[in-house]
């Protein structure tokens, strides 16, 4: 019988990706404030007006409520070009190497041997004729120890 599995046992570690996202930002902050050449105060994306209450922090963000339509939003903001830099390439990869990555190799390796046994439990010890290639295609990709996760299974 298999062990019971919980959501964090298959979901990204946050911790990690929290730190992986505060390390990335820090080019963009002084002394804990966002840097004004990296900055730009915006108005209420909503209505357009411009005063604020309730601010607070999140992350080193000034998030605010408009006092005419209750939006909350961010002000000041990142330059569109500093949000290009954010999420550039590296951004992707550098996420996707800490958190994305691992997060798929453990469902693979939790859900993926799993979900294969019920299937030819449910068969009854044995696939038809038309899937039997399947079969032996998926116990390979379970089996392999170079399975990259993320990546399709190779088609014939």
């Amino acid at each position: 019988m298999s062990v019971p599995l919980r959501p964090g046992d298959v979901k990204a570690d946050l911790q990690e990706l929290g730190s992986v996202w505060s390390s990335m930002l820090t080019q963009f902050f002084r002394d804990g404030e966002l840097d004004e050449a990296c900055s730009v105060e915006v108005p209420c994306p909503h209505c357009g007006h411009t005063e604020v209450e309730q601010v607070f922090r999140l992350k080193g963000f000034r998030h605010g409520t408009c006092v005419s339509c209750e939006t909350v939003y961010v002000s000041p903001r990142l330059t569109d070009e500093c949000i290009e830099e954010l999420y550039s390439n590296e951004y992707y990869n550098t996420l996707y190497i800490t958190s994305v990555l691992p997060m798929f190799k453990q469902r693979t390796r939790l859900l993926g041997r799993g979900k294969f046994d019920q299937l030819v439990a449910l068969r009854g010890g044995g696939l038809s004729a038309g899937c039997s290639t399947l079969a032996q295609e998926s116990e390979r990709y379970l089996r392999s120890s170079e399975t990259r996760v993320g990546q399709p299974m190779p088609s014939r």
